[in-house]
């Protein structure tokens, strides 16, 4: 990890908290299983 990664990853996490008022944890999740082609069933996933 170099300098350059340390300041991007530093912004990342101070500006999570806005980051994620965008989307819900659900929303956020399917995208990322969609992302990577993983195949689930809505009715297996949620509480």
């Amino acid at each position: 990890m170099g300098p350059t990664d340390r300041e991007a990853l530093i912004q990342y996490i101070e500006t999570q908290e806005v980051h994620h008022r965008k989307r819900s944890f659900q929303e956020e999740m399917r995208a990322f299983l969609e992302k990577y082609h993983v195949a689930y069933d809505e009715r297996y996933v949620w509480d």
